[in-house]
């Protein structure tokens, strides 16, 4: 494993530790959900002696439940540096073996520092490599090794990753991550002021705000309104909601809401989404209505959700 000693300055708390270095690339493969995203999640850490750390940091993953994990982290307010891909070796049977973990990121809570190890499968899947006389061996060094270093290591499964919060993530995205308000921009200060009046007053869902607010506003679209609410709530400025209620039924608060830090997400939290997603997955497959562990037409969820994006559906048309 390649190291780093680095220094963190994270507003009043600074500390050195060594940190790991990702030492695989993984190759792009026709077919395969191999591939990276971009993270501002770099932990405003400097190398001694060098250089200070990327303003993006590039994280890769191999399965599409690698993806949807780290897009948890990316968003996770308690995590602040992650690194992916880190190199280990285990003897089995006399012989030394190369293997690398998925995951390692650190979270600051209460101003404690944390750093976990995961590795991200598929609940079935763990379940049959568990039994394996050398993932056991491997798994017992990973241990070993880590409690070197003061880490945890942490199997993750999709049991915990698809839950409501990572509905609420993909939903946000495409307006925390790309969204521009160039025909807001002269009005933000009007906008905010408005938005905070409201949701002070009134429990409102990001919706209903937009209803709200477009009277005072009528040369702005709905579609923007909607998506500066969600830029604002994805990145915590100013504006809150619980992540574990969806979006649409969220209420928009002024004050912040406490997030679970990804590393204690329960399996149960997870579970129902999770099989809620493998409907969804062969739903897309097989352009049918299935129904949800309620017993409702996944067209009933589809039209609900629809309310945050038809004002966009309609803007493109």
């Amino acid at each position: 494993m390649k190291f780093q000693k680095v220094i963190y300055n994270l507003g009043e708390l600074s500390f050195i530790i060594n940190r790991p270095v990702g030492d695989r690339e993984i190759p792009l493969k026709w077919g395969s959900e191999r591939g990276f995203i971009p993270s501002l999640k770099n932990g405003s850490y400097k190398v001694l002696g060098g250089e200070p750390a990327p303003a993006i940091n590039i994280l890769n993953h191999e399965s599409l439940l690698e993806h949807d994990f780290l897009t948890l982290l990316d968003h996770d307010p308690n995590c602040f540096d992650i690194e992916t891909q880190i190199r280990f070796y285990y003897n089995y049977k006399g012989r030394t073996y190369e293997y690398y973990r998925d995951v390692w990121a650190l979270f600051v809570i209460d101003g404690k520092i944390k750093q976990k190890l995961f590795e991200v499968k598929k609940y079935n899947d763990l379940q049959k490599l568990l039994k394996k006389e050398n993932e056991i061996e491997k798994n017992t060094s990973t241990h070993k090794e880590c409690k070197q270093y003061d880490w945890t290591f942490q199997f993750v499964t999709d049991r915990h990753i698809y839950c409501t919060r990572l509905t609420n993530i993909k939903k946000c995205l495409a307006a925390a991550k790309h969204y521009t308000p160039l025909n807001v921009t002269k009005d933000l200060e009007g906008v905010f002021t408005h938005i905070h009046k409201l949701i002070e007053e009134e429990r409102l869902t990001i919706p209903a705000v937009a209803d709200r607010i477009e009277p005072f506003f009528p040369h702005l679209d709905r579609a923007d309104l909607i998506a500066l609410l969600k830029h604002q709530v994805y990145h915590g400025h100013g504006l809150y909601i619980d992540w574990n209620t969806p979006i649409e039924e969220a209420i928009v608060s002024t004050d912040p809401i406490p997030i679970t830090p990804v590393y204690l997400l329960t399996p149960s939290e997870g579970a129902k989404l999770s099989k809620n997603h493998e409907d969804i997955t062969a739903l897309n497959q097989r352009y049918s209505i299935s129904e949800d562990d309620e017993g409702r037409p996944w067209k009933e969820l589809t039209d609900r959700e629809l309310i945050l994006i038809q004002p966009l559906l309609e803007k493109c048309q």
